[in-house]
């Protein structure tokens, strides 16, 4: 058979194939050749614009970021497309292997049918996620897809099983076309989610103040941890049907009115546990975005401790004052005292028309002005100060203190 081109008598060319049989010996004695000449004009025009398509159909493949890939029917790959290059293989030295050398061990039992899916249609294998190996032999997650491509011409698209005519059956299968999308950056980011959501889980439920998330346009409870449900008695069921007005102290006034589109600490409020007790709470809360679903995180610390301690803290401060005061009081008015003790013991014991009586009245005259004096100071005083009245102990100091 030989392939030649022929000019017809206009001037046109044909496109002929030549088939040249030896017919014996003719009469003037040399040998002997029938020719037969068939035009095929319009199976070279086919087989260009096949060549053509195919020219462009590799375009559209090479420059899809997934690896597109064809198997022959003993699972060996006869075609991959140049995607295959961001991984360290070159598309021609793959062609023969077998798909599954490029998949990690772990994951060939599991996904060994789906690489060479051989059913079409409804009934083919969905998405499957693998490892693939890079030339480096790092691994790589991908993910599989699959759906039915017409054979002629082959657009790759997603694994499934490749037939010559319109029936499915064993003896007409020739392959399998699929497509492997690289998801390695999805679950990089799947993961550092899942990491993130431990993360504050983590937090969420180690806090020992109650942790409540509560939805912003709602108010509802949507999360509440452990220390929250042993704070007010619910269950984290029965939480989850509350709102944050049901946490307040019906007799509270403004009881979870606070506008919650902010950062701050709330003031000073009584909650109401489920069994009706209510304690003093203080409330920190910021608002904060969950896949655009607005929240407000609230802490709430149960302060009754607090303000027990801080009341005690108060009664000895006072109680310390008035021992300070006392002290003070009685050191100030001991001194006149004695003096007027003195000088008493004195009179009793002179005559009236002695001397010095007139002189024993004025000291007793002075120590009188001095008590006043100190009457009219602890009437002035404006501010606490102390004194020290021996090397361990401190007396309140009436006179600094009423200086104006």
């Amino acid at each position: 058979n030989l392939e030649v081109r022929l000019k017809k008598r206009n001037g046109d060319l044909l496109d002929c194939l030549l088939t040249v049989t030896v017919r014996g010996k003719c009469e003037n004695g040399s040998r002997c050749f029938q020719v037969f000449i068939h035009d095929v004009t319009e199976r070279k025009r086919v087989e260009d614009a096949l060549r053509v398509s195919e020219r462009k159909l590799n375009i559209v493949v090479d420059a899809i970021p997934d690896i597109v890939y064809r198997l022959d029917p003993e699972g060996r790959i006869s075609y991959v497309s140049s995607a295959v290059r961001h991984y360290g293989y070159d598309p021609d030295e793959l062609v023969g292997r077998f798909m599954s050398d490029l998949v990690h061990p772990g994951d060939l039992s599991r996904v060994r049918n789906a690489l060479a899916e051989r059913r079409v249609g409804p009934r083919r294998a969905g998405a499957t996620e693998v490892r693939l190996l890079s030339r480096s032999r790092e691994i790589i997650p991908f993910e599989l897809h699959s759906q039915q491509v017409p054979l002629d011409p082959v657009f790759l698209v997603e694994a499934e099983g490749l037939y010559t005519g319109n029936r499915v059956s064993a003896e007409n299968y020739i392959g399998t076309q699929g497509v492997a999308r690289d998801i390695t950056e999805r679950k990089r980011a799947e993961q550092a989610i899942r990491e993130s959501e431990e993360r504050f889980q983590a937090l969420f439920e180690s806090d020992r103040e109650a942790v409540i998330l509560i939805d912003e346009k709602t108010g509802k409870v949507v999360d509440v941890n452990s220390s929250g449900v042993d704070i007010y008695g619910y269950t984290r069921e029965e939480f989850l049907l509350l709102t944050r007005n049901d946490l307040w102290d019906e007799q509270e006034e403004n009881s979870g009115d606070e506008d919650l589109a902010s950062p701050k600490i709330l003031p000073f409020q009584h909650h109401r546990r489920k069994d009706g007790s209510v304690f003093p709470a203080e409330i920190s809360g910021s608002p904060i975005d969950i896949f655009g679903h607005r929240l407000y995180l609230c802490v709430v610390r149960d302060i009754t401790d607090r303000l027990r301690a801080e009341e005690e803290a108060m009664l000895r401060e006072k109680f310390q004052g008035a021992l300070e005061m006392a002290h003070a009081v009685c050191h100030e008015i001991n001194q006149p005292l004695q003096v007027l003790s003195g000088y008493m013991e004195i009179l009793n014991r002179e005559p009236l028309e002695s001397e010095s009586f007139s002189g024993h009245l004025h000291e007793i005259e002075n120590a009188v002005r001095r008590m006043a004096e100190i009457t009219r100071k602890l009437n002035n005083i404006t501010r606490y100060e102390t004194v020290s009245y021996t090397a361990e102990k401190k007396i309140f100091d009436i006179h600094r203190a009423s200086e104006s």
